[in-house]
């Protein structure tokens, strides 16, 4: 016989472990430009494209200097 009361979720909020560190590196690649949407074709080029944008994150953290992307919006006043 199954335990139905022991498969139930667990009432309130319950914090996931280390989350945080995946929707921050998923903000940091969502920065880039090329990889807001899925433009590729191949599912290797999107990966090598997911490596790119982390090397970029990287090695400017390693120039220690703020790096402004080619692309603004254009700001509403």
């Amino acid at each position: 016989m199954i335990d139905w009361a022991a498969l139930r979720r667990p009432r309130g909020f319950r914090r996931k472990p280390r989350r945080w560190v995946v929707e921050r590196t998923l903000a940091w690649i969502g920065r880039n430009r090329r990889m807001s949407k899925d433009y590729e074709f191949l599912p290797a080029t999107s990966e090598t494209w997911v490596y790119l944008s982390m090397l970029r994150v990287m090695l400017k953290r390693l120039a220690r200097e703020q790096v402004e992307p080619d692309f603004h919006y254009r700001r509403i006043a």
